[in-house]
């Protein structure tokens, strides 16, 4: 599909009140705060970036700069939960904190879905491992020219060289366990 320029730029926008919203929700990670408090800098933040780009002339006069809806999220103990949301959970050093911006990165009717993974003040050495080896099998995953149905046998692959296994893939989000934490 051809997009316009006005599409291209919009989409562009849409990307940077999206990175605006992902720098909030790792800025907030502190011990001790609630993943609630997260949220609401994920929208404070996506709502001023969002305001920047408008102005009160024409039809931009009617669209909202708000960004709202409620933030995917999980940490610590409760991170393989997909799709919950921030809740009064307070923050321990070394969680891994999972955002899902998907249906809250919009702007002027545009879309943009991506997560991201963060831990809170410090990260242990096991998680360490367990996310490179995870983007490592991404990268072996993502080359130009490489065709669809062999990516999945290729990031198998990495994750089995690490010395991990496949523990739940649910629509394309991986969850990966350490040989430490095997049944």
């Amino acid at each position: 599909m051809i997009k316009s320029p006005l599409e291209i730029e919009v989409m562009k926008q849409t990307g940077e009140i999206a990175g605006a919203m992902m720098v909030a929700a790792h800025g907030s990670l502190r011990v001790g705060v609630h993943e609630y408090e997260s949220a609401l800098a994920v929208i404070d933040a996506g709502t001023r970036k969002a305001a920047g780009f408008l102005t009160d002339l024409g039809w931009e006069r009617f669209v909202s700069p708000m960004i709202q809806g409620l933030q995917i999220m999980q940490s610590g103990r409760d991170t393989s939960m997909v799709h919950r949301r921030a809740s009064v959970k307070t923050y321990e050093k070394a969680d891994p904190a999972y955002f899902c911006f998907c249906n809250m990165a919009q702007f002027k009717q545009y879309k943009l879905g991506f997560d991201r993974m963060f831990h809170v003040a410090d990260v242990t050495d096991d998680a360490a491992k367990v996310q490179m080896a995870v983007f490592d099998a991404q990268q072996a995953a993502i080359k130009p020219g490489l065709r669809q149905k062999i990516s999945p046998q290729l990031r198998m692959r990495s994750i089995r060289i690490a010395g991990m296994k496949r523990d739940i893939a649910r629509d394309a989000r991986l969850v990966w366990l350490t040989s430490k934490h095997r049944s």
